[in-house]
């Protein structure tokens, strides 16, 4: 139980991995080339309990105007479309530890906001922001 957050990239069966830049990237690019899965969606950046950012993207989710009249209940399981903008400006809020206080209660468990976790969250966001730069379509997908 708790608040878990996802990076989905969106493929298709004629999906070609690019050359791993990392880690997690020849992790993902070496299992789907053994097994041969295909799935729509491959989680490509991952945080367990970080609200702070989650509320971040909830804002961002809560601005279109889709969702008007909509609340943080109704973002639990939506896939939100990310942008370069809106991974600019995570990037730059997270750099500068100005991340929206959100204090979800015990399962959303607390942000730490300390050089580690900036260090993981500018990793993983820079990932997304490289893979919509080449073109793909990568998406927020929370559960809680």
């Amino acid at each position: 139980m708790g608040l878990d957050m996802h990076m989905m990239l969106k493929v298709d069966e004629n999906y070609e991995w690019p050359e791993p830049k990392d880690e997690f990237e020849e992790y993902q690019a070496n299992y789907y080339k053994q097994t041969g899965k295909v799935r729509e969606y491959d989680e490509v950046a991952y945080w367990r309990k970080h609200p702070d950012l989650h509320r971040l993207f909830e804002e961002e989710w809560l601005k279109l105007p889709e969702n008007k009249g909509k609340n943080w209940e109704d973002f639990n399981g939506a896939y939100f479309k990310m942008t370069a903008e809106i991974i600019d400006n995570t990037m730059f809020r997270v750099s500068m530890r100005a991340l929206p206080s959100n204090n979800g209660g015990f399962f959303f468990g607390e942000s730490m906001n300390n050089k580690e976790e900036i260090k993981m969250d500018l990793q993983q966001l820079g990932r997304v922001k490289r893979l919509i730069e080449e073109g793909n379509e990568v998406f927020y997908y929370s559960s809680f």
